[in-house]
């Protein structure tokens, strides 16, 4: 299905937005969901979301999920979003393993990530890419906040040994 969406959208096929909504709203307030934006805000981020795609629809590549696109531009929507508006404020260096964002962006995330077991992408994925809380990502895995905080640290650890192997040296 993402296949004839992606060439709808090429094709300037309008009806392609009305799909990408009916297949992906869940998904894109699933990521909004941890960024705390009032319904309003997160109604705005969504039509942003939609609009972005539509823009981006000459440079989206057939051969690759359509969710992908969708969830890194829902995303960045949010992040800008909350930058803009002031109304919390999100800092890369926050995060402990990552250095500024110009850093952050320059590490090749795909390559660095296939080196960690499949539960520790997962929960790379859920903290610090759809910034799911500590508390959120216990429930849904029926565990205790303490053995969530103690995964990610030891994540965290892991994560700066392979950085470092891989020649990101830097400030993390």
């Amino acid at each position: 299905m993402d296949k004839v969406i992606i060439k709808m959208m090429k094709n300037n096929d309008e009806q392609a937005i009305k799909y990408i909504k009916d297949a992906y709203l869940p998904f894109i307030y699933y990521i909004l969901n941890p960024f705390s934006l009032s319904q309003e805000d997160q109604e705005e981020c969504v039509n942003d979301v939609l609009l972005k795609i539509w823009n981006w629809r000459r440079q989206l590549c057939e051969d690759l999920p359509l969710k992908n696109y969708v969830a890194i531009i829902t995303r960045r929507v949010a992040l800008n979003y909350i930058r803009k508006n002031k109304k919390k404020l999100i800092f890369y260096e926050d995060m402990d393993i990552f250095g500024t964002y110009d850093y952050y962006e320059k590490i090749d995330w795909s390559k660095i990530i296939k080196q960690l077991k499949y539960h520790e992408r997962t929960l790379f994925i859920r903290h610090y890419y759809y910034f799911q809380s500590i508390e959120t990502i216990a429930l849904e895995l029926g565990t205790t906040y303490k053995a969530i905080e103690s995964r990610l640290y030891r994540l965290r650890k892991k994560l700066k040994k392979i950085l470092n192997k891989e020649g990101y040296h830097g400030s993390f």
